[in-house]
């Protein structure tokens, strides 16, 4: 069949015929079952594992999305304090500066930990009060405990370490503020300050401190300028400067939200006032207890230590978590909907194109240079000056001519399948590497296997056919008549060219005759590898798995977040 289609040219089909054809495929009984709205085993038949607590979400999330780092680490944070309310935890709190300006001038530090009414105090005061602010600093109630938090090894090694008896620091001296917070659900949190000098350092943290403290002098936006994933972890951001701050003691209500639906708090205070009357009660003693107590007052640092107080419970930290874990599971979310949406955007457009343009390389460019070269650079009496050389002729053409560009497309679209199937944002998605281009592979074949095995052969038979058939015998049978026969000279002579003439004529019959039909079953395989090797089985097949797989990460991340919502 291929033959005679050879024969009658039925190969040499217009563009619109491709495009007839394709339209017929495409709207074949076959093609609608590959092109419905959803693959035959859609996503929405899945049975999701079901999900009985908080922690069985949470860790079908870190399964799922282990990219996500940030939010692994304030998970393990998380379900760690959560098993163990019944005991002292150490909380790491960061401390950030918006700029050295506010580092230089900032005394919330020295202001939150000074304990001027105890004994001996300013033995660890002062040391702390004049700490260097090139460095990053530890500051912890007793030797840390290295199983508690372990820091970067180079960081580690380089941070400046102060062991202070603060009372804010430990877990049983701190202030509770019976008189305005109900009793602690849970065991009373131990308190380590990591004041972070080294902007470069900040990034490298966010894993191991639970919160961060943000110090500025004014409200700014440049926190924005921050690594996002340190952002989500600022619980307070302390306004410090000299203009006026609200007043607090010990016994008034907080002015912060205590919803644990708010995530970011900020407060405004004076810590050179407070500083101020601390260093006047280390000088003068109890001569200046009435100032310092007012400085305390109206610096409103008290404010600050009240919101620590009340967000190092266990029971508060971990529901700030929690809000903190659900915002940052829903945020970058791609919804069935919209999965839904690139789906079909892709199976209508994208590879519709796709096949378009390969078929109407074929037809357009490919066939015709073909020809062209078989007809001009391939003719059979060419085989006699190239016929050793004819096999690479072919593998220089093919190689450089082969459909280019509808190899070039079958990637790009490829491509787009994982690029826009994959949108989740730190989900793990399955390294498959799908059918590998169907029209590279072919044309590998065609060069390293075909041409040799199929062409070069024939090369060789029918030059080697014309010789032993009619050249070599009627040669010889014109030179035996003229010496022993006695032909003339002239019929000897005419005999011998007849037989060249028929050699030469057998090589230009069967030569056509083969090139025309190779050529023929050459296009027919390359069509069937556009439409089926690279569409159907290709492209088609591996948009189905990487929509089922997108789909199926939607559903566990929808899941998740309902389960979440249900056992909060």
């Amino acid at each position: 069949m291929l033959l005679s289609r050879a024969r009658s040219g039925g190969l040499q089909i217009g563009t619109s015929r491709v495009l007839i054809r394709f339209s017929q495929w495409f709207n074949s009984s076959r093609s609608k079952r590959a092109y419905t709205s959803k693959p035959e085993s859609s996503p929405s038949k899945l049975e999701l594992s079901p999900i009985t607590s908080i922690s069985d979400g949470l860790k079908k999330y870190v399964r799922w999305y282990p990219h996500d780092t940030v939010t692994y680490s304030t998970i393990q944070t998380y379900l760690g304090l959560r098993r163990n309310t019944s005991r002292s935890n150490m909380i790491l709190v960061g401390v950030l500066y918006e700029s050295d300006k506010v580092r230089q001038s900032s005394r919330v530090i020295e202001c939150l930990l000074a304990d001027p009414l105890s004994a001996n105090n300013e033995n660890w005061y002062r040391p702390l009060a004049n700490r260097s602010m090139e460095q990053n600093n530890l500051i912890t109630y007793t030797e840390p405990d290295p199983k508690e938090f372990i820091l970067p090894g180079a960081f580690e090694r380089t941070v400046g370490k102060y062991v202070v008896p603060s009372p804010i620091l430990s877990p049983e001296l701190r202030r509770t503020y019976r008189e305005i917070f109900e009793p602690s659900e849970s065991t009373p949190n131990s308190l380590a300050i990591l004041e972070i000098n080294k902007e470069s350092d900040v990034h490298k943290l966010t894993d191991n401190c639970q919160f961060f403290i943000y110090v500025t002098s004014e409200f700014s936006t440049l926190m924005d300028n921050l690594p996002r994933h340190v952002q989500k972890k600022i619980m307070l951001t302390i306004i410090d400067n000299t203009e006026f701050s609200p007043s607090s003691a010990e016994s008034t209500p907080v002015t912060f939200e205590r919803s644990n639906a708010v995530t970011h708090h900020s407060i405004k205070i004076n810590s050179q006032e407070a500083y101020s009357g601390i260093e006047l009660f280390l000088k003068e003693d109890t001569r200046a207890a009435s100032e310092y107590f007012d400085s305390l007052q109206n610096s409103n640092i008290i404010e600050v230590g009240k919101f620590l107080s009340w967000n190092l419970r266990t029971e508060n930290l971990t529901s700030w978590m929690f809000h903190i874990i659900c915002t940052e599971i829903a945020r970058n979310s791609l919804s069935e909907t919209r999965i839904k949406q690139i789906y079909e955007d892709l199976k209508l457009n994208s590879l519709v194109e796709c096949s378009r343009a390969m078929h109407t390389e074929l037809q357009k460019d490919f066939i015709p240079q073909t020809d062209r070269f078989f007809n001009r650079k391939l003719r059979w009496w060419m085989l006699y000056w190239r016929n050793d050389n004819v096999e690479y002729w072919l593998k220089d053409f093919f190689s450089e001519n082969f459909m280019p560009k509808g190899i070039e497309s079958y990637n790009y679209v490829r491509g787009q399948l994982t690029a826009r199937l994959q949108e989740q944002k730190f989900a793990v998605y399955s390294d498959k590497v799908g059918v590998i281009n169907p029209l590279k592979a072919f044309k590998r074949d065609l060069i390293n296997e075909r041409i040799a095995n199929e062409i070069q052969p024939i090369v060789y038979s029918c030059l080697a056919g014309a010789f032993v058939y009619y050249q070599l015998p009627l040669t010889v049978l014109s030179v035996l008549g003229y010496l022993f026969v006695g032909l003339q000279a002239n019929t000897a002579f005419a005999i011998g060219l007849l037989g060249w003439v028929l050699g030469f004529n057998h090589v230009s019959r069967e030569w056509d005759h083969f090139t025309k039909k190779w050529r023929a079953e050459l296009y027919e395989q390359v069509r069937i590898v556009i439409s089926k090797g690279c569409i159907d089985e290709g492209l088609l097949k591996e948009l189905d798995s990487r929509f089922e797989e997108s789909m199926m990460l939607a559903m566990i991340k929808k899941q998740v977040l309902e389960s979440l919502k249900k056992y909060q």
